[in-house]
């Protein structure tokens, strides 16, 4: 229809078994004047090729109506060399759509030209787009070819919709629905349904908005494969765009992502980014670097830009990010960033740099939104991170993991931090699952540089959590940096059983303006700190450090064992202006061997926190440089911490310690113990000892026994560096108190330049130890002063009268003839068989300072035989030779060595042995085992 004329444009209809368009060749149909253009038809039963020919439906400039579009119905549809399907409105009117319907195969191939089909409303029109659709056995868009939608004037951009049965594929070619610059409109979504998809060498499906208008939404929906290789899917508002981005939906059996491809909802404007979601039955794996570009999914709200980010929402069977891939939903303008959630049946594996970020970035405002993870298993491994952080202005999100099975962190990490400059609180780091192991300089990060709190790391495991640092330095943190304003988290750790190895920390400190957080440990079984590396110590720390203002928390661990071996240490120290916090440990039993160590410390003006040992069963403390300290450094003048224990066992030897000794100028602390039994042996101390200020007071409360062997001391000795200060208090309760002499063993409260102490000891009785004025090589009690006046030693024995509670018998009380029997052989044998022994030394060592030494072997005992015949011996005295008594001046008292038997019937003792004649007696006694001959 040409310009001025009014009415409709009429159509091309077209069908044929076949049709070929090439060399330039046309169809048109255009309206310029006022009325609707008309429809270009086609319907060919094998194939239509365009070869460098176009069909048109078109309104031309100044034009009032809408175009017609083009259809096309075949068995096969290629398009070439530059072919193009157009449908646009240059005036006022709707662009019309293209339509596509083969049996078979369509190609768009732009080898050479640009091949394309287009719905378009230019610029200065007034209309909407018309669509894109086509609906194939198979789509392949090759060579940089174009199916698009577009909008540059007044009205909105049309939809691309695919749908094929078997395969669409996109190569070096784009799908495209935009709102363009200047224009007002929204654009169309990338609506595709098909077996499988593959975009490869930078092929794209976009949905864009750089106008006033709304961006669309990729949609796809393959019961097979998706495949994005150095590829893109982007639904984006540009810098210049004021709308929403539409975001990308995928709903697949399996996707694949490598070689740089990205799937990113994202604004550059004024507008808020989509979300990016994906439903995959079976796996879903992001892969690979590309020209500087990660493989991943992205939800940005970038630099400049006023709007939230949306989520990365995937649903899997499995997830698998590899080589630097990432999952992104990340804010850089004004608004929030979204959260990446993660929902797998089976395995999430994040591997080899791969990431997951949800981030505030520098100067942005707004909050993170935070990582969400729920999956069978989570393996974040070698320098692969989760991390949501915030470094503008608003909070970091939380990274949440929930696992049915195993959580693995093997050089990898997990932050929620607050980021230097940022103002905002981290998040944390919540993790649920069958066991957790995070190994090899993993770390689990909740800390804040900036101004804000930082966040706690929360483990909840049924089974087993492992920190191990065999290589590298694993730990959880959650600490307040130097210059950050705020508190730490707390590190809550609940689990079957927990092992601490090889260096590996569970950590909250402060080193700015703010208070350290806690560590909370419970577990059902086993706690264990062991061991180092060549730069920490295993342990659970809490610190005030020298450059924070701000008090330090505690550390309680709750479990059937705890042990702490190998140079491992369970710390609460200051350095800085608070006070340090308290160390709590329930247990059943609890060990420290070979350098473990509780330890309470400050080297400042704070005070060290206590230690307390709420322990069922006993306690073992083995080892030099092993045991529980609370103590104060030198130079500093805060006050030493206490000690309380109650287990019913202590064993403390080979050089373990208790102390609570000051060695600034603060007071020393109490120790307070209460045991069934307490061993102190070989150099084994309890020490409230200090270098210069008034010693601290050790209470024993023993209910049994306090034994001392080798050496081992109970001191509260005060001025060890020779100043003043007196001796501290020791106070005993035990029944019985052992130690050897010659062991130096000692309990004293010694002063140098203040006054000795004071010892007051109850009980039933005291062996090995001697009171004394000064200590000696032997066991001593002292408390004496070397420049002061010695200290009080008070040891109360309870007054027993030993005939208390006895009963007088009455003098017939048994009868002892009924006990005798008249008949020896009654039974056929002597005695029945009785006998009585005296062997050994009666129960007396040599020696009252010695042990009782063990006899020699006697002679074994001999089976007698059982009928023999005895002829009892009758011993004759013979007379006695030189038996006339010699003149002594000096009557010498001599060991007996014999007797004789007087005519008075005397028994006289005589120093010589008898000689005897050995004669058979007139008479044979019977023997019970004679036989008999009557």
């Amino acid at each position: 229809m040409t310009s001025g004329a009014v009415g409709k444009g009429g159509d091309i209809d077209i069908t044929t078994g076949s049709l070929s368009l090439s060399n330039g060749a046309q169809l048109t149909v255009t309206t310029f004047g006022t009325g609707d253009a008309g429809t270009v038809k086609i319907k060919a039963a094998d194939t239509v090729k365009f070869d460098r020919g176009s069909a048109f439906s078109r309104v031309g400039q100044g034009a009032v109506g809408n175009a017609g579009g083009i259809d096309i119905t075949t068995g096969s549809l290629s398009l070439t060399n530059g072919a193009r399907l157009n449908a646009s409105t240059s005036g006022s009117g709707d662009a019309g759509s293209i339509n596509i319907n083969a049996t078979k195969d369509v190609l768009f191939d732009g080898v050479n030209g640009s091949t394309s089909a287009l719905t378009n409303v230019e610029e200065g029109a007034k209309g909407n787009a018309g669509n894109v659709n086509i609906t194939a056995n198979s789509l392949s868009v090759t060579n940089g070819a174009l199916l698009e939608s577009r909008t540059r004037g007044t009205g909105n951009a049309g939809t691309v919709k695919i749908k094929a049965t078997d395969l669409v594929s996109f190569d070096k070619s784009s799908a495209l629905s935009r709102v363009e610059l200047g224009a007002v409109g929204n654009a169309g979504d990338i609506d595709i349904t098909t077996g499988s998809l593959s975009l490869t060498n930078d092929a794209r499906l976009s949905a864009s908005s750089s106008g006033q208008g709304n961006a669309g939404t990729i949609k796809v929906n393959a019961t097979g494969e998706v495949k994005f290789d150095g590829s893109y899917a982007t639904s984006q508002v540009t810098s210049r765009g004021n709308g929403n981005a539409g975001g990308i939906d995928i709903t697949t059996g399996s996707l694949s992502v490598t070689n740089g491809a990205q799937l990113s909802a994202t604004t550059f404007g004024k507008g808020d980014a989509g979300t990016v979601k994906i439903k995959a039955t079976d796996t879903v794996k992001f892969d690979g670097v590309s020209n500087g570009f990660s493989s991943g999914a992205f939800s940005q709200v970038t630099s400049g830009a006023v709007g939230k980010g949306g989520d990365i929402d995937i649903t899997t069977g499995s997830l698998l990010l590899t080589n630097d891939a990432r999952l992104s939903a990340s804010s850089n303008g004004e608004g929030d960033a979204g959260t990446i959630k993660v929902n797998a049946t089976g395995e999430v594996k994040f591997d080899s740099n791969s990431r997951a970020v949800s981030q505030l970035g520098l100067g942005a405002v707004g909050n993170a939104g935070g990582i969400d993870i729920t999956t069978g298993s989570l393996s974040v491994i070698n320098g692969a991170q989760l991390s949501a952080t915030t470094f503008g202005t608003g909070d970091a999100g939380t990274v949440k993991i929930k696992a049915t099975d195993t959580v693995s962190f093997n050089r990898g990490s997990a932050f929620s931090t607050v980021g230097l400059g940022a103002v905002g609180n981290a998040g944390g780091i919540d993790i649920t699952a069958g066991s957790l192991s995070v190994t090899n300089g993993a770390r689990l990060n909740a800390s804040t540089r900036g101004k804000g709190d930082a966040g706690s790391i929360n483990i909840n495991a049924t089974k087993d959590v492992l920190f191990d640092s065999v290589n590298g330095s694993t730990s959880a943190l959650t600490n307040v940096e130097e210059g950050a304003k705020g508190n730490a988290g707390n590190v809550n750790i609940t689990a079957n059983s927990l092992s601490v190895t090889n260096g590996a920390l569970l950590e909250s400190r402060t080193r700015g303006t703010g208070n350290a957080g806690s560590v909370n440990i419970n577990a059902t079984k086993d706690v264990l700190f062991d061991g180092n590396n060549r730069l920490f110590n295993s342990g659970a720390f809490i610190g005030v450090e020298a450059t924070a203002q701000g008090s330090g928390g505690n550390i309680d661990i709750i479990a059937e064992t705890v042990t702490v071996k190998n140079n491992a240490q369970i710390s609460a120290s200051t350095l800085g202006q608070g006070d340090a916090g308290s160390i709590t440990v329930k247990a059943n039993t609890f060990t420290a061997a070979n350098g473990g160590q509780l330890l309470s410390t400050t080297s400042n003006a704070a005070n060290a926190g206590n230690i307390n040992l709420k322990i069922r069963d006993h306690i073992t403390l083995t080892g030099t440089n092993t045991g529980l300290f609370a103590n104060t450094e030198k130079g500093s003048s805060g006050d030493s911490g206490s000690i309380f224990i109650d287990p019913q066992t202590l064993i403390i030897q080979d050089g373990a310690k208790i102390a609570v000794n000051s060695q600034g100028s603060g007071k020393g602390g109490n120790i307070s113990l209460q045991a069934g039994n307490l061993t102190l042996d070989n150099n084994a101390f309890i020490t409230a000892e200090t270098s210069s200020s008034q010693g601290g007071e050790i209470n024993l409360q023993i209910q049994d026994l306090l034994l001392l062997r080798r050496n081992s001391q109970i001191t509260a000795t005060a001025g060890t560096a020779g100043a003043g200060g007196d001796g501290g208090n020791i106070k005993i309760n035990s029944p019985f108190i052992i130690a050897f002499p010659k062991e130096n063993s000692d309990i004293t409260a010694n002063a140098f330049q203040g006054n000795g102490g004071k010892i007051n000891i109850n009980t039933n009785a005291i062996f090995g130890l001697e009171l004394r004025p000064q200590l000696t090589p032997r066991s001593d009690i002292t408390a004496s002063s070397q420049f002061g006046l010695a200290g009080d030693v008070q040891i109360n024995t309870p007054d027993v009268d030993p005939t208390s509670g006895l009963i007088e018998l009455p003098g017939n009380l048994v009868d002892a003839e009924s006990l005798v029997g008249t008949d020896i052989c009654s039974d056929k044998q002597i005695a029945k068989n009785n006998s009585f022994v005296i062997t050994g030394k009666g129960g007396l060592p040599a020696d009252s300072d010695e042990f009782i030494s063990n006899s020699p072997g006697l002679v074994e005992w001999a089976t007698r035989s059982k009928k023999q015949e005895r002829t009892p011996l009758v011993m004759r005295q013979q007379e006695r030779i030189n038996n006339q008594p010699q003149n002594s001046t000096k009557r010498v008292i001599q060991q007996a060595q014999g007797w004789l038997i007087g005519a008075d019937g005397k028994i006289i003792f005589t120093t010589a042995a008898p000689n005897v004649i050995l004669q058979s007696s007139a008479l044979n006694h019977p023997d019970c085992h004679a036989t008999s001959t009557n």
